[in-house]
């Protein structure tokens, strides 16, 4: 028999919403969800709500788009991306020379982007126009 969590809105962002609780529900309970990369079944515990939406100040309506193997997976993506970043802003002009340096952070942005998680459009964007920009010097 799984734990039974009492909702406490108080502790909600926004207690008047209800998301998938009416104002009659009175514990958390699992909610199916599948992800959006690996198209899993997975379960958003009632656990995971109450640390969501009274710990985190998440929305009672918000659910997880991606499983806790492809969250975690994400996550990874993002410090690496950081790093490149981190290297671009660093090494300005000396990054963007490097061919290769190019081609491993588009690739490493690509795989996010197809997470279906946004903000890595205009990254995408401004190193292939750095890519392109090479190739018609090499022209």
């Amino acid at each position: 028999m799984s734990d039974r969590i009492p909702i406490d809105r108080s502790k909600w962002q926004k207690p008047i919403y209800q998301g998938h609780y009416d104002e009659r529900a009175e514990f958390y309970e699992g909610i199916r969800c599948r992800c959006r990369k690996c198209e899993l079944s997975f379960v958003f515990t009632a656990s995971e709500q109450r640390d969501s939406f009274e710990r985190n100040g998440k929305y009672p309506g918000w659910q997880p788009s991606l499983c806790p193997k492809c969250h975690s997976k994400f996550l990874e993506l993002v410090s690496e991306e950081a790093a490149y970043s981190e290297k671009w802003e660093k090494e300005g002009d000396a990054a963007v020379q490097s061919e290769a340096f190019l081609k491993e952070w588009l690739s490493l942005l690509m795989h996010a982007e197809s997470f279906q998680k946004q903000g890595f459009g205009h990254k995408i964007g401004m190193v292939k126009k750095r890519l392109r920009e090479q190739d018609a010097g090499c022209a």
